[in-house]
């Protein structure tokens, strides 16, 4: 499988995220987009010189590597 998956993500008020859940995509590659969008760190967002928590849709690229050459 290979493609691209889109992940709605809410990042808190320290860059963390805190719930991903893929809305697009492959079946078989949303499990993993969730998983790399949790383990993702942003930097803050500010807003009136006050960090806020953030919803953002972040779009993971996976390729099919078949018939690539490996040394």
């Amino acid at each position: 499988a290979s493609g691209a998956v889109r992940v709605v993500a809410t990042i808190n008020e320290n860059g963390n995220v805190v719930s991903a859940k893929a809305v697009s995509g492959h079946a078989l590659l949303r499990a993993a987009a969730e998983k790399a969008a949790l383990r993702a760190k942003f930097a803050s967002t500010v807003l009136n010189d006050q960090a806020v928590e953030v919803t953002r849709i972040l779009t993971y690229n996976f390729a099919d590597d078949r018939g690539r050459l490996t040394e």
